[in-house]
């Protein structure tokens, strides 16, 4: 009889963690969808790189990419002015 709770908050656990994992990749493609846009809308001409940084910004806060630290955090300068 001991056992049968262990089972079942291991069970929970498991469920939780499979639950957070989904959710992950859930935020990982909504990111990308999000700056495909974001991108789109600047090479475009319809929003500048301010604005761009400003969303990219606010992209990153609403999904949590798993990799956000590895990202560039603005757009490069250098690649504007050609």
């Amino acid at each position: 009889m001991p056992t049968q709770p262990y089972i079942y908050i291991s069970t929970i656990t498991e469920h939780r963690r499979y639950a957070m994992e989904q959710q992950k990749i859930i935020d990982e493609i909504n990111y990308f969808r999000a700056q495909t846009i974001t991108r789109s809308l600047f090479e475009s001409g319809m929003i500048t790189t301010d604005e761009c940084d400003k969303l990219t910004e606010l992209n990153r806060e609403s999904f949590s990419p798993m990799f956000a630290d590895l990202l560039p955090k603005t757009l490069e300068k250098s690649s504007n002015q050609s």
